[in-house]
């Protein structure tokens, strides 16, 4: 029984690796606050230094912390990056907010380990326009969106490396597809960016998935499931127009904390400790996993 446990346990976790990649930048996840560089692979380069380039709990869109990094001024381009693993086709999302207009430009990219570019969102510094990467040209196209500061803005990328291109989206709007090299050896690198004019930015709740493991069924879930609120210290809502089966809370380790069968759209969660947990909601015809924060 402990071995089919284990099993279980071990099989759900590769699943949620294997598969896909999340990082919120909370306790649980090991970072502490302060100097992000050498935490969990992250590196800071150029004007973004130990005093400027920090995990911080002031700002966040999943749970608490968030990655920030402070203008100084220095005229100098700088920025956070970290190596992770990508996939034939990679679908990599994050939420990320600007501190000003008419200061900084931003560039947000997917490099392979030899700097090649696969794709990039730039954010100009004049009006916050956003542009998309074109890596034949290796020119930028503008879009129709602008983002004002202090606001979070849901960026993703669905990175192809068979047919090398890459679909952007803005909020789940799409804004482009275009081509990139066809030397570009991998999803190897994201990088975060800034040229330091005195604005900064704040990241958080980025997602790295294997796009070809997403079945119709799991990429129209995004749009037939919502959990709220998140963070929550009582009650997890689950808002959704499939009828629910059962409500399963699992912690980080792949362990079943918590299991409802009443098909209500609610599960208490007031007793769990502080922590990130994973729960799972499962309709007559679909499964739904998501992480949240109980605080």
């Amino acid at each position: 029984m402990k071995i089919k446990l284990l099993s279980l346990i071990v099989t759900f976790t590769l699943s949620i690796s294997v598969f896909s990649q999340d990082i919120s930048f909370e306790s649980s996840e090991g970072f502490v606050l302060g100097d992000i560089n050498n935490q969990q692979g992250w590196t800071s380069y150029g004007s973004a230094t130990p005093n400027n380039a920090a995990i911080i709990n002031t700002t966040s869109t999943l749970g608490t912390n968030s990655a920030n990094v402070l203008a100084t001024n220095t005229i100098n381009d700088g920025g956070i990056k970290k190596n992770v693993n990508g996939f034939a086709k990679t679908e990599f999302s994050f939420d990320f907010k600007i501190s000003a207009i008419d200061e900084s430009d931003y560039f947000m990219s997917v490099r392979d380990n030899s700097n090649t570019i696969l794709g990039a969102f730039v954010i100009d510094y004049e009006q916050g326009n956003v542009a998309i990467y074109d890596g034949i040209m290796d020119d930028v196209t503008e879009t129709s969106i602008d983002v004002s500061p202090n606001v979070w803005y849901n960026f993703k990328m669905i990175v192809n490396m068979g047919t090398h291109t890459v679909q952007y989206f803005v909020n789940n709007i799409s804004v482009g597809s275009k081509n990139f090299l066809t030397s570009a050896s991998g999803f190897q690198v994201i990088d975060f960016a800034f040229d330091d004019y005195d604005s900064g930015f704040s990241v958080d709740n980025i997602k790295i998935s294997n796009a070809d493991n997403l079945s119709t069924s799991e990429i129209s879930q995004d749009k037939k499931v919502h959990i709220y609120p998140n963070p929550t210290s009582d009650f997890l809502h689950v808002s959704t127009t499939e009828n629910i089966k059962s409500l399963e809370v699992y912690d980080l380790l792949g362990k079943l904390v918590l299991k409802d069968t009443s098909g209500k759209n609610q599960i208490s969660v007031s007793f769990l400790n502080t922590g990130t947990y994973i729960i799972k909601v499962n309709t007559n015809h679909s499964a739904f996993t998501t992480k949240f924060t109980k605080k």
